[in-house]
């Protein structure tokens, strides 16, 4: 069991980015219809929802969108880097497969991170250091009271993904033998 349980973290945190994707991909088609069906899976699903759109909405309204997507769209893709694109794990993928994002590798600067869109990040979970860092830009542009409120709607949105990632664990602990196999 402690075996079975290792090989499924390493096959959820390890390998690469499009091995985990591929998982993250074949995980939906065997086993989405369920995952969301899952008692636990609903409430979930809908307490992240409102977490991120919460968070999504602030972000928006102190001009964080606008200001991190210039930044973005520049050489290097500014803090949406590869390194951070290439840190998403099998159960942050399939969350956002599960929240209804097409999930798209774009052909972006080799330095950015691979899932940029042309609107900036198209992901509702999110990376940790997606939502807990802030640069220098940041902290001149918005107000200490603004960011105060970022930090606590941050650490709520990131508990109902940690908690999603538990539910999406133990369900994988019971169900990984049933024909899931990443391409």
């Amino acid at each position: 069991m402690k075996e079975e349980r290792h090989l499924l973290l390493r096959r959820c945190y390890g390998g690469s980015m499009a091995e985990r994707l591929d998982l993250a991909r074949a995980i939906y088609a065997v086993h989405g219809a369920a995952l969301r069906q899952h008692p636990n899976m609903r409430r979930q699903l809908a307490l992240l929802t409102q977490a991120t759109a919460t968070l999504s909405a602030h972000m928006a309204a102190i001009g964080l969108n606008d200001l991190c997507a210039a930044c973005a769209a520049s050489p290097g893709g500014g803090c949406c880097s590869t390194a951070i694109g290439d840190d998403c794990d099998t159960p942050l993928l399939l969350t956002n497969l599960l929240l209804g994002i097409n999930i798209v590798c774009q052909d972006n600067d080799p330095a950015s991170c691979r899932f940029l869109g042309p609107s900036g990040c198209p992901f509702a979970a999110k990376p940790i250091f997606c939502l807990n860092y802030n640069c220098e830009k940041i902290f001149k542009k918005v107000r200490k009271e603004d960011m105060a409120s970022l930090y606590r709607l941050v650490g709520e949105a990131l508990g109902e993904q940690g908690r999603m990632e538990g539910i999406i664990l133990d369900f994988l602990k019971e169900h990984m033998d049933d024909g899931v196999e990443a391409k």
